[in-house]
């Protein structure tokens, strides 16, 4: 969790500052902040939706609720400063915060600022990107693109990353791919895959997460292949402890463009990058065409994505080493800003206390 991390970089930096994390009422979320030694309260929050729903009523009634409590919060704890991570949960405490004169900073991880922290802006002393701040502004409002608040600091990212252990499962010399949706997998990207299994397994070996959704669907068509393609292919639904070691031991990638190619660049993989289609404010295509544009991925939409293609991409980057190690080399690049992301954020943070 990026709050996580730039909580721990303040106590490095202000041993003696008092930390206090407001969340959903989600009982993963209180569990996880507690057990990394913070304080928490859970305020009520709702989602923000840009489509008609009738779901959106009630949820308006919780964002007030949840502004309430957070204004509860803010004059009960007295902050001196609030860090907010963007999300529909965090807008409460922003305009809480702001409207009371309590300086606000708060992150974006996507491309295009995400409706909650467009919404909350006016609030905030600073802004804080994962992407070069001039594509922020390109693909924003032109509230933020005229704005002197945006910061690049690139998105913290878990420091065991940095020493995780490559796993090599496979001994057979061949090139390993990883495919990956995330927790709930990816099912257009699975279904394509399945069908062209038979033509991948003389290229490449697999570790295929395929998400809990489609594991026995996915599974079952691995183990139908047969023994000539044994030692060649792993199958997972989504096991944490296993994945980053797994994944530094890729060779390639085939993701969607989330919150995992951050990851990946942290780890310098090349990858080719399906982004969701409709994903909130297409931040997933804008990530993937900055990344294509970089150098450090090869994007194909979803709409022109199928066995067909994915063979001819997957055959031209293996035959071509130096590519591939050309990309790797983009994305360590572009990657080295998430390595100090924690510290940079942080700082921005307690110079607000400072200038307060």
């Amino acid at each position: 969790m990026p709050a996580l991390a730039v909580a721990r970089s303040i106590k490095d930096k202000m041993p003696k500052a008092k930390l206090l994390f407001v969340g959903s009422t989600k009982p993963a979320e209180k569990e996880l902040v507690e057990s990394a030694g913070l304080q928490f309260k859970a305020i009520s929050s709702g989602k923000i939706r840009r489509y008609f729903d009738l779901q959106n009523v009630i949820d308006i009634f919780r964002v007030f609720i949840g502004v309430a409590q957070a204004r509860r919060i803010v004059r009960e704890f007295a902050p001196d400063v609030v860090f907010a991570k963007g999300g529909y949960a965090s807008y409460p405490m922003v305009v809480a915060a702001g409207s009371m004169g309590i300086p606000v900073v708060a992150h974006e991880s996507d491309m295009r600022v995400g409706l909650s922290n467009r919404l909350g802006f006016k609030y905030m002393k600073k802004l804080a990107t994962s992407f070069p701040v001039a594509e922020v502004k390109k693909n924003s409002t032109k509230v933020i693109a005229e704005s002197n608040k945006l910061v690049e600091t690139g998105l913290p990212i878990q420091q065991q990353l940095l020493s995780v252990v490559a796993k090599k499962p496979f001994a057979n010399g061949r090139p390993t791919l990883m495919i990956t949706g995330g927790s709930q997998g990816a099912s257009y990207i699975n279904q394509v895959v399945a069908e062209v299994l038979r033509e991948l397994l003389p290229v490449v070996n697999i570790v295929h997460y395929t998400g809990t959704r489609d594991f026995e669907v996915i599974n079952s068509v691995y183990q139908a292949l047969g023994d000539e393609f044994n030692g060649k292919w792993m199958v997972k639904d989504f096991d944490t402890q296993d994945f980053h070691g797994l994944l530094k031991g890729s060779d390639l990638v085939l993701s969607r463009a989330g919150s995992t190619v951050f990851e990946l660049e942290v780890l310098a993989k090349p990858v080719i990058l399906v982004p969701l289609p409709g994903s909130a404010g297409n931040h997933q295509l804008l990530n993937a065409r900055y990344l294509d544009k970089q150098g450090g991925a090869v994007m194909i939409e979803q709409d022109k994505f199928n066995s067909e293609s994915l063979m001819k991409i997957i055959k031209k980057l293996v035959a071509n080493p130096a590519q591939m190690k050309q990309m790797a080399g983009r994305m360590k690049e572009m990657g080295q800003v998430h390595i100090k992301a924690a510290d940079m954020i942080a700082d921005l943070v307690l110079a607000e206390v400072k200038n307060g």
